[in-house]
This record gives structure tokens, C-alpha cells and sequence, in this order.
């Protein structure tokens, strides 16, 4: 099941038939309390690189405060997240 598909599962509602990021990121936040924190990655060993992780962190649950997932490092910012977001609908199912 895609990512789209799970967050409809869980509630999250398309607008115009069209899928934006901000949109789902923008409804984990504000109905789920889940934050996503992306931070890029300055990595100079030989060849200067730039990768992207998202952490994914609730708060205000009552349950699951400052639980957080934490991704793998990226090479580009949709990758990253793109992984954020399947995390935050992993911790829909915990809370």
C-alpha cells in the first residue's frame, strides 16, 4: 500500500484529487501533534556531499511524548521526506 493510500486509511483527506506533502505534513501536525524535523548533512569526506534525514517526533499525546522515529540519511530532501511521512503514520497506529 502506498503512502497516500495509508493516510487516507487513517483519515487524512485529499483536496481536489491532488497530493501536496505540505498537506499531509500540515495534517500530521496539526491532528496528530507529529512533528517532522528535517536536517541536512554536510558531509566532506573526499567529495563534499549534502544528505537529508527526517526525524519524526509526537508531542503532546499524553502516551507517546518525544517518542521519535529517526531516518536513515538521504541524497535528496523529497527522499527524506518521503520516509518522514510513512514514519509519522507509523506513530498514528501507537498513539
Amino acid at each position: 500500500m502506498d503512502l497516500i493510500q495509508r493516510a487516507i486509511n487513517l483519515g487524512f483527506e485529499l483536496k481536489n484529487d491532488e497530493y501536496h506533502p505540505y498537506e499531509l505534513q500540515k495534517w500530521l501536525r496539526e491532528t496528530h501533534n507529529i512533528q517532522m524535523i528535517m536536517q541536512p548533512y554536510y558531509d566532506h569526506y573526499g567529495i563534499p556531499k549534502v544528505t537529508f534525514v527526517c526525524d519524526v517526533i509526537c508531542i503532546n499525546d499524553g502516551l507517546n511524548d518525544g517518542y521519535k522515529h529517526k531516518s536513515k540519511k538521504c541524497n535528496t530532501y523529497e527522499e527524506a521526506l518521503e520516509i518522514g511521512l510513512n514514519n509519522g503514520l507509523k506513530l498514528i497506529k501507537n498513539i
